[in-house]
């Protein structure tokens, strides 16, 4: 490719709008502070899980394993997404990108396309295998356990060509990141995203509304099962971002800038494995936060601020009590008592 057009702008600017490639507008405060709360959240959730499971359970299973690689690739993508935070900046118009640039995106882009599937992909499969022991720990062949298994291996299917649609999209492979590579044919990869996305949330959806019955049928009480049906919200949440994102997938595969709608894109995705990852460490939490004794430890810090505000209450007492004793106020009581010993004869007596 003709080095002029690769020094370029990647997409012809509007009238009256010339290419800023050194300094280009952009907003990276709020990609820093939205990705950086993702990442924090979803540490704290999985590192919770983790102790419950090492500490409190003392057991691993499949689906822990399922879940460690889940994480692990939620971080690659949000890996991927600060690496397009350094360049070229969120919210960046693709006519401030140089040709030779784009390559770069794209391939961080590649990066985290395939860092999104695997880990949803990974996080499904745990999912139901975790709900699979604790709703139908005998293995029992009722509906509920034939219902899992169809998800599960339809998810395992459909996330592996979507793995092999990613990474073989484009003949020869580079040609997926590489946009100087003029030979060679593509499938229409919008068309592919948009079809994920729509998958994702028939899929999701499912998995949510599998275990309701059981949940609801279980002997306890309603405040417990308040407590299981709250993943249910969790998974509600996760569902509506996923809406969100068809709908911004698809106004997107429209739009030629695709740098500037890229974060959008980012976020929602980010959002949506944040929340699917929650689903899978919440239950968890109560063990976790048992073994850490964090509820008595509350209780302990409650018991101490009482005490506080008890002794303070009795500080307050004593120095009002002295401060009383030296301006001559204690002890004044008797004269308002002479007063009713007065007699009040003269006042009743007809004046002469």
């Amino acid at each position: 490719m003709d080095s002029s057009l690769l020094n370029g702008p990647a997409l012809p600017p509007p009238d009256g709008i010339i290419p800023n490639f050194d300094d280009p507008p952009r907003n990276n405060g709020l990609g820093y502070g939205l990705l950086s709360m993702f990442f924090a959240i979803g540490t704290a959730a999985f590192a919770l899980r983790l102790y419950a499971k090492l500490f409190c359970v003392k057991k691993l299973r499949l689906e822990d394993g399922l879940g460690f690689a889940a994480f692990a690739l939620y971080v690659t993508y949000l890996a991927a997404a600060y690496q397009v935070l350094q360049f070229p900046g969120f919210y960046v118009h693709q006519w401030d990108i140089r040709v030779r640039d784009v390559s770069r995106i794209q391939y961080t882009f590649y990066v985290a396309s395939n860092s999104y599937n695997g880990m949803i992909g990974a996080l499904k499969a745990a999912i139901l295998l975790e709900w699979l022991w604790i709703f139908n720990p005998t293995g029992t062949r009722n509906t509920f356990f034939w219902t899992c298994h169809i998800v599960l291996w339809t998810n395992v299917l459909y996330y592996s060509a979507a793995a092999i649609a990613i990474n073989l999209g484009c003949i020869p492979r580079e040609k997926i990141w590489d946009v100087t590579i003029a030979d060679g044919r593509c499938l229409d990869q919008n068309a592919l995203y948009l079809a994920g996305t729509i998958v994702n949330l028939i899929s999701d959806l499912v998995i949510l509304i599998t275990p309701q019955k059981i949940i609801w049928g279980l002997n306890m009480t309603l405040k417990r099962k308040l407590k299981l049906s709250f993943v249910f919200v969790i998974g509600l949440l996760c569902c509506g971002i996923a809406t969100v994102r068809i709908a911004t997938t698809f106004s997107s595969s429209h739009i030629s800038d695709a740098t500037y709608n890229l974060p959008s894109l980012v976020f929602l995705g980010t959002a949506e494995m944040l929340c699917a990852l929650l689903v899978f460490c919440v239950p968890a939490f109560p063990q976790a936060l048992t073994g850490l004794r964090v509820q008595k430890l509350f209780s302990q810090i409650s018991s101490l601020l009482t005490t506080r505000n008890a002794s303070q209450q009795v500080s307050w007492e004593n120095s009002r009590s002295s401060l009383s004793r030296k301006n001559g106020l204690v002890g004044q009581a008797e004269p308002y008592q002479r007063i009713d010993e007065v007699s009040l004869e003269h006042l009743t007596q007809p004046s002469k």
